[in-house]
């Protein structure tokens, strides 16, 4: 079950969080409703489930959880 979603602020990346407890960085298609999003990492170490995600405005690409 998805519990958050965050699209970074240049949009190519989603970040999506869930119940199992894993957080997924994500690259968006070019063309969404053409395309597949390709994960490009797995956000792996925190104690509890993640329930939402955030990108941080510092433009450091940093992912708030």
């Amino acid at each position: 079950i998805v519990s958050g979603v965050a699209v970074s602020p240049d949009n190519k990346h989603v970040a999506t969080c869930d119940k199992d407890g894993r957080v997924r960085v994500s690259v968006l298609p070019q063309e969404p409703l053409k395309g597949a999003y390709e994960i490009q990492a797995f956000c792996l170490g925190h104690q509890n489930f993640a329930t939402s995600a955030a990108w941080a405005q510092s433009g450091d690409s940093t992912l708030l959880l």
